[in-house]
């Protein structure tokens, strides 16, 4: 049968990882993590992880077949379990779940959700939604701030965390906050992709659902 190890895509610096692999080995599990630069992590990480007997293996975490190789590698069988513990990564370690034939959400599903252009068009007709359009250039993004009307907020399609996300008063700052986004490149580690929402601004107050196999936990 599957090995009582769980694989680990990506640690995040917020400790959330070694909490995981603490969870884990008092489960009976072990825990191998798929990291693409080991060495960058910080040091206190290092530390968390070592005190729950985690093994760090360097491979490309973008690549889900690299990371299956690796996975083969350091292990007899197919794993108990497969993680994704960073959001830059779950895609991937959704599609390295279905590799294995571990429970975990659909890749597809997990994709739409990565993607804010996708996920809004998959909204579009419900009332989960706002008005928006996506963009590729700057002049794109003005001309759709002037339609929409201000304020606006523009956002890039990939990434978390609110970064380079930025309320827009007027279309000409929303043809400013495009063109950061686009001069971009990467964050992380993670290809910035040439898109941009520009949505509607909503006022009111926000609120979170985090959800585990269907039911509502916090």
């Amino acid at each position: 049968g599957p090995a009582r190890v769980a694989v680990m895509v990506e640690a995040p610096v917020t400790g959330a990882g070694a909490d995981a692999a603490r969870l884990l080995r008092e489960r009976g599990l072990s825990t191998l993590l798929l990291t693409h630069d080991p060495d960058g992590m910080p040091q206190y990480l290092r530390r968390q992880l070592a005190q729950q007997d985690v093994s760090v293996i360097q491979t490309s975490t973008l690549d889900v077949e690299a990371m299956r190789a690796s996975v083969l590698q350091h292990l007899d069988g197919s794993p108990r379990a497969v993680l994704g513990m960073y959001e830059y990564y779950a895609a991937q370690a959704a599609e390295l779940a279905r590799e294995f034939g571990c429970p975990g959400p659909a890749p597809e599903a997990v994709a739409i959700c990565r993607d804010k252009a996708r996920q809004r068009d998959q909204l579009a007709g419900t009332e989960l939604t706002v008005h928006y359009r996506r963009c590729h250039t700057a002049d794109q993004a003005q001309s759709a701030a002037a339609e929409l009307g201000t304020p606006v907020i523009v956002k890039p399609t990939n990434l978390t965390g609110s970064v380079l996300v930025r309320r827009c008063d007027t279309p000409h700052e929303a043809k400013e906050a495009t063109e950061a986004i686009l001069r971009q490149g990467e964050y992380l580690g993670i290809p910035v992709q040439n898109e941009v929402l520009v949505e509607e601004f909503i006022e009111g107050a926000e609120y979170s659902v985090e959800l585990m196999h269907g039911r509502a936990v916090a």
